[in-house]
């Protein structure tokens, strides 16, 4: 959320576009993205070897 909102103002900083700025901005996006999936999938693995999840 946050790392995202410094884009933004990042971006409002430095008007003039170039193709090595907005692949530098879809990198950090999907990274952001994938961090993201990757705790929920962790916490979900976590919930899922929880003992009392086994025995219900």
């Amino acid at each position: 959320m946050w790392a995202e909102i410094e884009v933004c103002i990042w971006r409002s900083q430095h008007q003039t576009f170039s193709t090595q700025r907005v692949l530098y901005d879809f990198i950090l996006m999907y990274t952001i993205a994938s961090i993201r999936q990757w705790l929920v999938f962790l916490m979900l693995d976590a919930y899922k070897a929880d003992p009392v999840y086994a025995l219900a």
